[in-house]
């Protein structure tokens, strides 16, 4: 994947992050710090942030997980389609 780098795996699934994920948090400090606020504040207000990915990223993995089981009980995933806020399977018997 271009644009992304590998944090780890889960479960043998390779977990990535995309560069643009740091564009908020850049803007984020960049913002507090034109405000006037001190660091405590600005490093809050990355962690709200992370943990909106982190949510986010919890979900994700619970997709995954429910499209690896269900691989296991005979349905075939055939493509899975992230759409910003959700993730789509389209799923066929074998």
């Amino acid at each position: 994947m271009k644009g992304s780098f590998k944090l780890g795996n889960i479960a043998g699934i390779g977990i990535f992050i995309y560069c643009k994920f740091l564009l908020p948090i850049a803007y984020i400090i960049f913002s507090n710090y034109r405000a006037g606020h001190d660091t405590e504040q600005i490093v809050w207000s990355i962690i709200f942030i992370v943990s909106i990915f982190f949510t986010v990223f919890r979900d994700e993995l619970g997709d995954v997980f429910t499209a690896k089981q269900n691989i296991k009980i005979g349905l075939c995933c055939q493509s899975p389609t992230d759409i910003s806020t959700f993730t789509v399977f389209r799923f066929k018997k074998e």
